[in-house]
């Protein structure tokens, strides 16, 4: 019973700890963040919502939807009701755009929050709002992947010193693909021109097209690619993304 105890006091203040650090996040004021969340809003606004950064490398998929339902939230975190704001979430959604235009609106426009995203725990803002006072999305994503670089690095050091040469040849490996990536990412993110995420598709399609391709991506892609040769074929998203266009068409 002891033990018992101890755990769901530990579980309970670890859980005062996360919503007071989110809590803390939230008396910053707006203002504070607003240069950068415009930037970072016309940034998203200008890329694709279920982009890769390298043409037909799933692995280098990056997810916008998320990064702008995050920052929709976290620029709606009101200062005057911190606690209140936390527990709600709210963020401005509408059924006819994108989440990255729903974010521009919301930061460029003044487009008032009309939606709780409540069965999710928003940790990362804890960190992500004070970023933002002086970093904008960007820039963050550049901080981010120094950061993973450093700590790849530090375990490929570690595995040579330990002499264990199989496991340093494979983080190297990892190193050399994340590198060739970033470097693509990089290329397109700073010298090629923007894409944007409009299309004549209805939204409440285009997303749910988008979203069903990256999973097609993520669950289908090695049955497929062994399909080729020793299965019959096998069903996939496609067929649903015509019946799907269909039903919202009609």
């Amino acid at each position: 019973m002891k033990i018992i105890m101890k755990y769901f006091a530990v579980f309970c203040a670890a859980a005062a700890l996360m919503a007071s650090l989110l809590v803390l996040s939230a008396l910053i004021p707006r203002g504070a963040i607003e240069p950068q969340m415009r930037e970072s809003a016309a940034l998203l606004k200008e890329s694709e919502l279920f982009g890769t950064a390298v043409d037909g490398a799933e692995g280098s998929r990056i997810d916008r939807y998320a990064d702008s339902i995050l920052l929709n939230i976290a620029w709606n975190y009101d200062a005057k009701e911190p606690l209140r704001s936390v527990m709600l979430s709210e963020y401005y959604y509408t059924a006819y755009q994108n989440e990255n235009d729903n974010l521009y609106d919301a930061v460029a426009d003044g487009a008032e929050a009309n939606r709780q995203y409540l069965r999710y725990w928003h940790g990362s803002i804890a960190l992500l709002r004070p970023l933002l006072t002086v970093l904008t999305l960007r820039q963050i994503y550049v901080l981010h992947g120094v950061l993973l670089a450093a700590l790849a690095a530090a375990l490929l050091t570690l595995r040579v010193w330990e002499k264990a040469w199989g496991c340093a040849a494979g983080v190297l490996a990892g190193l050399c693909a994340a590198a060739g990536t970033a470097l693509c990412l990089t290329m397109r993110t700073f010298s090629s021109p923007s894409v944007t995420s409009s299309s004549a598709t209805p939204d409440s399609c285009t997303r749910s097209m988008s979203f069903l391709s990256l999973r097609k991506s993520m669950l289908f892609s090695p049955v497929r690619a062994f399909s080729r040769r020793n299965l019959p074929s096998l069903p996939h998203f496609g067929d649903i993304f015509q019946y799907e266009r269909s039903c919202n068409e009609e």
